[in-house]
């Protein structure tokens, strides 16, 4: 039996944990099929049945069960199936299911803390480590510039991570390095705006780009924010033309996005249907060609012109 514990709230390093134990298990089996279960007793109890009568699809599989405090009496089930599969269970820290807890812990081979990092040294070793991922190193007034300009979130800190190592030939990556890519912070910004249309928060859409103006220094933030948000609609596009009951692994390569965005993007498409994804390929459209000057030929906007139609538009698809 090959069981991995993962106990914590963060989301992003749950994702991590799923995606890197996942990776690990198909460097060995490349063949292994993932099979994401909800946390119900019921559902897993069902699903299992499910696999058993297909033989596990013909091949071995990893069981991923994302609620593993609502396992309750299902657990001899869960545990009878990791003889013959690889299974990870994440526990989230709920009260209930302290029981199932228990057992789990005593028969995990691995267990993985997932809990939310505290701000100061622990993050700043986790965004340190982050850099090692990509075989790169960051110094120490490199490492507090990108906090600063960057933010807690840690799927931020991952985006910039990947972006600062991929983009620069710099080792180890100073903070004129890192100044040059964030110290306006418009493209990062426009991340987090983009994730509160997507997520339909407008409050929090015109929090943001103020903050990003006002992070900028002036300097034209539109574009970065527009394309962001755009990048957005195309990774849900892209998603929702994905055959249902696909894993968010594959996915992730079908996409082009990490699968921790995967499980971010797929609750979105109850928010938004096809019609609406189309509206908003237009408006984008339309408001790329107003923030870099004017949609009509002849047309100059000057910089307040640009930042009204910024907030009305994406406040207008938040709303949507």
């Amino acid at each position: 039996m090959t069981l991995v514990l993962l106990t914590g709230s963060d989301p992003f390093l749950s994702a991590r944990a799923v995606e890197d134990t996942v990776r690990a298990w198909k460097r060995s089996d490349p063949d292994l099929v993932v099979e994401e279960i909800p946390g119900s007793a019921g559902d897993i109890r069902l699903r299992l049945a499910e696999a058993g009568g297909e033989d596990l699809f013909g091949t071995s599989s990893i069981l991923v069960v994302t609620e593993a405090d609502a396992i309750g009496d299902a657990l001899p089930d869960l545990l009878g199936a990791a003889d013959t599969a690889l299974v990870i269970a994440h526990h989230r820290g709920g009260r209930g299911g302290q029981a199932a807890l228990k057992e789990l812990r005593r028969v995990a081979e691995t267990t993985v803390d997932c809990q939310p990092l505290k701000k100061g040294r622990a993050l700043s070793d986790w965004v340190t480590a982050e850099f090692r991922r990509h075989k790169r190193r960051i110094t120490t007034d490199g490492l507090q510039l990108l906090i600063e300009a960057v933010g807690t979130d840690l799927a931020d800190l991952s985006s910039a991570a990947h972006q600062l190592s991929s983009d620069s030939d710099a080792d180890p990556i100073d903070a004129g390095v890192v100044g040059q890519y964030f110290r306006g912070v418009a493209e990062l910004s426009g991340y987090q705006v983009a994730d509160a249309v997507m997520a339909g928060r407008p409050t929090e859409v015109l929090m943001r780009l103020r903050q990003a103006q006002i992070a900028a220094d002036g300097a034209r933030t539109g574009p970065a924010i527009v394309a962001a948000v755009a990048g957005s609609v195309r990774q849900l596009i892209a998603l929702s033309a994905c055959p249902p009951g696909m894993n968010d692994v594959d996915v992730a390569r079908q996409i082009g996005a990490p699968p921790w965005k995967v499980k971010q993007l797929r609750p979105l498409l109850r928010r938004w249907r096809p019609a609406q994804l189309a509206q908003a390929v237009t408006l984008l459209a339309d408001l790329d060609a107003r923030v870099k000057g004017g949609l009509r030929e002849g047309e100059q906007l000057d910089a307040a012109q640009k930042v009204h139609a910024l907030e009305r538009d994406l406040i207008a698809l938040a709303l949507d």
